[in-house]
């Protein structure tokens, strides 16, 4: 009412000043107050009072990922603030619920619908609704980029110079024959602690390596609790990508990965192809899923209280071996792969072969001698079936991944092959 009455008298004074009558001069007015009226339309109304941002990007850092459903997490159990209401507003219904990120989670793993606008480029809200942003989002500002290959495989490679930085690693290369299918890589994590979920995206080159899989275990666990979740995107494996996404906990308390060092959290499950050749190598990556199909790319992330955090990481190195190099113990028939099949293998060999003989009867006698002591025996089938299904100890190195014996025994050594 007040913008109106000033209006009002501007448009009087103006009339006035040029000696037109006070009717030209009310008429003057009303022209000014439509040109405002008409200029304040609910859309540029809601531009000119609110700020640039991204919807899903709760904690303006560039991006959208799993650090921001930790922010409106946080934001709906604990009462900790985000920047950006409007953005924590996934799926823009104008109000902050559990519906958001259980959407924003879902959009984050491509597992349901896109983010609506504003999306994949900051703008304004072209929405109507009581929600803000104290801060504005820079459309130039970049999502915090992860430390790849610059900096030591381990952190404390380089002496404790970067002792602080969070750190992904597999630490040290996988060797595989051509053709071997689900190999086993360690991923190791370096925290100072209070991760509470992560994303991790690979790429390996799709002509010669297929990412089969992400199996969550490990150490790490075994001091935190379980992760309450754990999802495996596998639909771009054909174009070289997988990722798996970790939340610790969704709601209070939430559980975190606790301060550890080079600690295994998951095997990275990947096949060679039959036409690699023996001295190739190759790398497997940690790169961001590319976006596609109206879904934004799946990010490389970890959360803490939050907030996206930097860390390095060192990528896989896949070596191609001859097979006479390698074996696994316990995988008695040399498929592979360690299983049912292979107790009955040292059985039959011990019984059904008519010789007691290990190095006629298994094809890899070392893979066979299950608790490394230099014998085939009753004894081996025991304590891989109890390993495979009472979870007794396991075979001796090298287990789960194909590698040397570590140890012979002068007494009836076994070998495996030419080796």
């Amino acid at each position: 009412m007040r913008s109106a009455i000033a209006l009002k008298g501007i448009g009087l004074e103006v009339g006035m000043a040029a000696g037109l009558s006070a009717r030209r001069g009310a008429t003057l007015c009303i022209v000014l107050l439509l040109l405002v009226v008409g200029s304040s339309s609910p859309r540029l109304s809601q531009a000119a009072e609110s700020a640039l941002f991204m919807r899903g990007d709760a904690n303006l850092d560039g991006g959208v990922s799993i650090s921001d459903v930790f922010a409106v997490l946080r934001h709906l159990h604990l009462g900790q603030p985000v920047r950006c209401r409007d953005a924590a507003d996934a799926n823009d219904d104008g109000a902050l619920n559990l519906v958001d990120p259980i959407f924003l989670v879902s959009a984050v793993f491509r597992l349901g619908n896109a983010i609506p606008p504003p999306f994949h480029a900051a703008g304004f809200d072209p929405t109507e609704d009581a929600l803000d942003c104290e801060t504005s989002l820079q459309p130039s500002r970049r999502v915090k980029a992860v430390v790849e290959e610059n900096v030591p495989c381990r952190p404390e490679d380089d002496g404790g110079g970067i002792a602080d930085l969070e750190f992904v690693s597999f630490l040290r290369p996988v060797k595989v024959i051509p053709g071997q299918a689900h190999a086993l890589a360690p991923v190791f994590l370096s925290t100072a602690g209070n991760v509470e979920g992560f994303t991790l995206a690979f790429h390996a080159p799709p002509e010669r390596i297929t990412l089969q899989s992400f199996h969550v275990e490990g150490r790490l666990y075994d001091e935190a609790k379980h992760p309450a979740g754990a999802e495996v995107l596998d639909g771009m494996t054909s174009e070289g990508y997988i990722a798996v996404n970790v939340v610790m906990a969704s709601s209070p308390p939430f559980n975190v990965v606790p301060a550890t060092r080079n600690a295994s959290f998951g095997l990275l499950e990947f096949s060679i192809s039959e036409s690699a050749r023996v001295g190739d190598e190759y790398l497997v990556r940690f790169v961001d899923i590319p976006g596609s199909d109206g879904f934004q790319p799946v990010r490389n992330d970890l959360s803490r209280l939050g907030s996206s955090i930097q860390f390095g990481v060192c990528p896989l190195v896949v070596q191609v071996v001859s097979e006479d190099e390698l074996f696994i113990r316990g995988d008695a028939n040399r498929d592979w792969r360690v299983n049912l099949t292979d107790a009955l293998t040292i059985l039959r060999g011990l019984f059904g072969s008519g010789s007691p003989l290990a190095e006629i009867a298994f094809p890899c006698a070392d893979s066979a001698d299950v608790s490394d002591d230099g014998e085939v025996d009753v004894g081996d089938a025991v304590r891989l079936l109890s390993h495979l299904f009472d979870g007794g100890p396991p075979p001796e190195s090298p287990y789960p991944q194909p590698g040397h014996d570590s140890v012979v025994p002068e007494a009836s050594p076994l070998t495996c092959g030419g080796f």
